[in-house]
């Protein structure tokens, strides 16, 4: 077969793929467990998991602390089964970063790190899936984050949101309205472990009000990201709050509506620790 007949396949059965992950989050509830099973054994059938081992990969300069090893080793042996559902979307960016690249924090450590960077937390009792987490307050370097539930994560996540927060208001923004953080049990999901959170709007201080994704996000008909240039304002806004995320490599994942329709009306953010390839589409 000719490299051009096995894209059009690879094109074809990513296409049956995404079409049955749309499906899914339109069933019903109760059928999502088995549907969800169904859709990730065509995954790893045609795109494989989402790591090939549980071993620690190079990650970050110098050596590592004591017990990161261990505990990247712990966190791999979680998600390396997973199936590989960024492969689905052809064009998806990769990038291996080594110094990028963030070794999980013990817990005693991280709480401390949050502390120095002035972020105001407190330590909830244990929290189902989520190693070292904590409750942090609303406002994170000056950028006040607004959502229906508490703002529960993996420790690891904070010290990256205490990062973004930097980062976002150098692009001019004030609030963001969180959509999603931890989802207990989910299946195949950072979220699940604390260590994801998504975005529907973003307010900018120069706007009095929210710029929603839903209906403010534009799709590039080329399927680029950070390499379009939105025509309206707002839609220029939102790229450039993504993009600027994504050049500080402060999540090791940055996705935008331009990944799939379930993901058309948020930008998904997660902290693969331990992980030296950065995922942005």
């Amino acid at each position: 077969m000719t490299a051009a007949g096995r894209d059009a396949v690879h094109r074809s059965a990513a296409a049956r793929i995404a079409a049955a992950l749309l499906a899914l989050t339109a069933a019903p509830p109760a059928s999502h467990a088995a549907n969800k099973e169904d859709v990730a054994r065509q995954v790893i059938a045609t795109h494989g998991t989402y790591l090939d081992s549980a071993a620690p990969m190079p990650c970050g300069a110098g050596e590592p602390a004591e017990g990161a090893l261990a505990r990247v080793g712990e966190l791999f042996a979680k998600v390396a089964a997973w199936p590989n559902f960024r492969a689905v979307y052809p064009m998806g960016t990769w990038a291996k970063d080594v110094a990028a690249c963030r070794l999980p924090a013990a817990p005693d450590a991280c709480a401390q790190l949050l502390a120095q960077a002035g972020v105001a937390f407190t330590t909830p009792a244990a929290v189902p899936g989520i190693e070292a987490p904590v409750e942090l307050g609303a406002t994170v370097g000056g950028v006040r984050f607004v959502s229906s539930a508490p703002l529960v994560m993996a420790c690891d996540l904070a010290l990256a949101l205490a990062r973004a927060a930097e980062v976002m208001a150098a692009a001019g923004v004030e609030k963001v309205g969180v959509l999603s953080l931890h989802r207990p049990g989910a299946a195949y999901t950072f979220h699940s472990l604390g260590l994801a959170m998504d975005v529907q709007w973003v307010k900018a201080k120069k706007w009095g009000a929210p710029v929603w994704l839903a209906g403010s996000f534009e799709q590039d008909p080329k399927e680029r990201t950070c390499e379009y240039k939105p025509a309206t304002p707002k839609g220029r806004f939102l790229m450039d709050v993504a993009c600027a995320l994504w050049g500080a490599k402060v999540f090791t994942t940055v996705i935008t509506p331009n990944y799939n329709k379930a993901h058309a009306n948020h930008f998904h953010f997660d902290l693969r620790t331990g992980d030296n390839r950065f995922y942005l589409r």
